[in-house]
């Protein structure tokens, strides 16, 4: 069984970030942090973190999608890889840097 912590931050850019959207001061990210009851030495941290107005994933009920992702994934025994393959989020698969447990 897996057990995800989602924790979101809001990161201030040292400089502002020009883009061809626009420029950003801040970005909004989620970090994960995996773990698993049946190995519990083993744990894989990750982030998610689409652009506004930019990432194609880039949707208003983003933050829940994601939860629930996440706790589809702890109630169920997936394979990782298969599961986040699954996801309409591109910010979370295969961009992503979670190491799989």
């Amino acid at each position: 069984m897996y057990i995800i912590e989602i924790t979101p931050r809001l990161l201030h850019f040292k400089q502002p970030a020009g883009t061809s959207r626009g420029t950003y001061t801040t970005r909004k990210v989620w970090y994960i942090l995996l773990s698993s009851t049946e190995h519990p030495e083993r744990t894989g941290i990750g982030e998610c973190a689409p652009l506004p107005n930019l990432s194609c994933d880039d949707v208003p009920d983003y933050e829940q999608i994601l939860a629930d992702a996440c706790r589809q994934l702890e109630k169920k025994r997936y394979v990782l890889h298969r599961f986040l393959a699954q996801l309409p989020l591109h910010s979370v698969w295969p961009g992503n840097r979670l190491a799989a447990l």
